[in-house]
């Protein structure tokens, strides 16, 4: 199950990064997710260069805006990559999940990450 914070933060975000390593070789493809309280699904976009991952594949899911240092927010999710129910889809059983809070440098508080791990 999805923490309730989390669903409600990843709401902020239209797509992310799916990173895997496969061949001992790291791989990462743009990805649409959709987070909700039972599931994240993923849709990993169309490439010339890279094959989508397929399920059975431990996979980490980064979306982020576009800051990188005050008013920086991220969520990661680390996981297994297991066959989604529409067509392209994937959904990735949580092990793992985290976020960051914006803040300002003039009143940095004094906790920024959550974690959540299964």
């Amino acid at each position: 199950m999805v923490p309730e914070d989390f669903l409600e933060f990843s709401k902020k975000f239209e797509s992310g990064f799916l990173y895997w390593i496969e061949d001992d070789r790291p791989l990462m493809i743009r990805a649409d997710f959709q987070i909700t309280g039972e599931k994240i699904d993923v849709t990993p976009r169309k490439s010339s260069f890279i094959k989508a991952p397929t399920p059975g594949l431990s996979v980490t899911l980064l979306f982020a805006n576009p800051y990188y240092t005050e008013q920086c927010e991220m969520g990661i999710v680390k996981g297994e990559l297991k066959a989604g129910g529409e067509e392209g889809s994937l959904e990735i059983v949580a092990h793992d999940i985290m976020w960051t809070f914006s803040f300002d440098l003039d009143k940095y508080p004094e906790r920024l990450v959550k974690r959540w791990r299964k």
